[in-house]
């Protein structure tokens, strides 16, 4: 009987957590409410040095600013249908040109540390900013949290009423090159 009612209970949160990911195109703050004005960018501190965004700031992509940074490296996960699922890689960007992209994990076809081909994975911030301005879209939605300069993730669903063409943008440990 226990079993019965923990697994019903996982199985509940599940559901949940699942419907919680059908959105309504809204741009969401850190709290999970709703935002009405497209975050500015700002940069974030650095503990050694201040890097400067780019001197030409670079126009919106869609309703959101530009990632304001041409030298940059930070962690991107793409979630999808995909034979990669969950696994991060280390893009660098220099010049506004991914220059590099590593995988942060070992897995069964590849060494941590060991460059990427593929190029779904060798994305700009401001790749997947474009990527979300796409108007053909059924939805999407962004995390961006308030004063920060570029989203935390990006999900997007292509088609409605369609399975498997969803795609999801994790970014972290974003760093701005000094």
């Amino acid at each position: 009987m226990t079993r019965t009612r923990l697994a019903t209970a996982l199985l509940s949160l599940g559901l949940v957590a699942t419907l919680a990911g059908c959105g309504s195109g809204t741009v969401r703050d850190a709290a999970g409410g709703s935002a009405s004005e497209s975050p500015t960018p700002s940069p974030m501190p650095s503990p050694t040095s201040s890097p400067t965004p780019s001197p030409d700031p670079l126009p919106p992509i869609g309703d959101h600013p530009a990632y304001p940074y041409a030298d940059y490296a930070y962690v991107l996960e793409v979630q999808c249908f995909c034979p990669t699922f969950g696994q991060p890689v280390r893009v660098t960007v220099t010049d506004g040109e991914v220059t590099g992209a590593t995988w942060t994990h070992k897995a069964p076809d590849h060494a941590k540390g060991d460059e990427t081909d593929l190029e779904w994975l060798r994305l700009s911030i401001n790749d997947v900013l474009t990527e979300a301005a796409d108007p053909s879209y059924d939805d999407v939605e962004v995390t961006w949290p308030a004063g920060q300069d570029h989203p935390d993730s990006v999900a997007i669903d292509r088609l409605k009423m369609a399975i498997d063409d969803e795609v999801t943008y994790l970014l972290s440990d974003v760093q701005p090159a000094a």
